[in-house]
């Protein structure tokens, strides 16, 4: 049996998060250009049928979670500031309670709603 074993897994997994860190993923939010990715073909030709897929099975709640993601980068995207410059107050405050706001109306379909 062919493949890899855990100690290669490990050392891949490792790899992935030494190169992918929080700060190189927050420098690669802050560099997301939406328009750019509207306008790109293959997210329509992936995105309309998972989507359509997703409200024919009516599973609502993964249709939920994806739009809170692409809100949530938003947000990052709005508020956090760029590496070596301070974070105004109001811009903390507008990510905390726009994060929680989108945590509390997870929670509440997820084990709330039936």
């Amino acid at each position: 049996m062919g493949g890899l074993n855990v100690k290669e897994y490990w050392d891949h997994l490792v790899k992935f998060f030494v190169a992918w860190d929080f700060p190189t993923i927050l420098n690669a939010v802050r560099q997301l250009d939406p328009k750019a990715v509207i306008r790109n073909p293959y997210v329509w030709l992936v995105g309309l049928p998972i989507l359509g897929l997703l409200v024919w099975k009516r599973r609502f709640r993964i249709l939920l979670a994806l739009g809170s993601f692409v809100a949530f980068l938003f947000l990052a995207q709005a508020t956090i500031s760029p590496p070596g410059e301070t974070m105004p107050l109001r811009d903390i405050l507008t990510f905390v309670g726009g994060t929680l706001g989108l945590l509390v109306v997870n929670l509440y379909f997820l084990f709330v709603s039936e």
